[in-house]
């Protein structure tokens, strides 16, 4: 015969069996499984990227970067941070500097079983800003490459940069836009003389023909006239 204290054994031991069992029944549907997981990283490939360019009071040029439809269960992690989606959108005021290239980390969001589990990155290459585009020189010689807004070459500071460009000045290059300008100024003043001929030419034309209609039609009156007194 089984002994009070084994019989307690076994029940004991029953009651832990039933709330494993129960326990595992109950979060099984709360687990971050492989085919949750390979959702959510298809919801991060269709998260869109843009960066905007900005610039602060003393026109220091940066970029802020917006994160579009992105779904309700997947965060942004960022320097230590957390981002939730707000109506699909993130946007990061973080001052980003051009010309580099960023990865961001996406995480399954607090509400889904994947919660703070690693999902996927989204990479964002930013275009490099040309600072000197804007100064008066450049307005000048907008053809010049170092005056494009988004020149990705180096230009060290403003001194390397007025020194390209004094060699810019007196290279043929820029002989040859003078001589292209100077082309096609002369090509519009061309066209413009001839327009202005045609026109003078028609409003001539016009004067006289009108001239000769009204004489035509006064001739003829005068000859009724004539004919009807005799």
């Amino acid at each position: 015969m089984i002994g009070d204290s084994m019989k307690k054994n076994i029940l004991y031991f029953t009651l832990f069996l039933l709330l494993m069992l129960g326990t595992e029944k109950v979060y099984a549907s709360d687990l971050c499984t492989s085919s949750k997981s390979r959702d959510l990283q298809k919801k991060v490939n269709q998260i869109e990227a843009k960066a905007d360019l900005v610039f602060d009071e003393n026109k220091n040029a940066s970029f802020t970067i917006t994160f579009s439809n992105v779904d309700k269960d997947l965060m942004l992690f960022f320097y230590g941070d957390y981002y939730e989606p707000k109506d699909g959108v993130i946007v990061l005021e973080n001052a980003f500097e051009g010309g580099n290239t960023y990865n961001f980390k996406f995480y399954g969001g607090y509400n889904h079983s994947c919660v703070e589990e690693f999902i996927g990155y989204k990479t964002l290459k930013v275009k490099k800003y040309n600072k000197y585009s804007q100064i008066k020189e450049c307005e000048e010689n907008s053809e010049w490459e170092l005056c494009d807004e988004w020149y990705d070459g180096e230009i060290i500071d403003e001194e390397d940069f007025l020194n390209k460009l004094d060699e810019y000045l007196h290279s043929d290059e820029k002989k040859e836009v003078i001589a292209q300008k100077d082309k096609e100024e002369t090509r519009k003043k061309l066209i413009i003389a001839a327009v202005v001929s045609v026109v003078v030419v028609g409003t001539a034309w016009c004067v006289v023909k009108v001239r000769k209609t009204k004489k035509v039609k006064t001739t003829s009156k005068e000859t009724k006239e004539n004919n009807k007194n005799k």
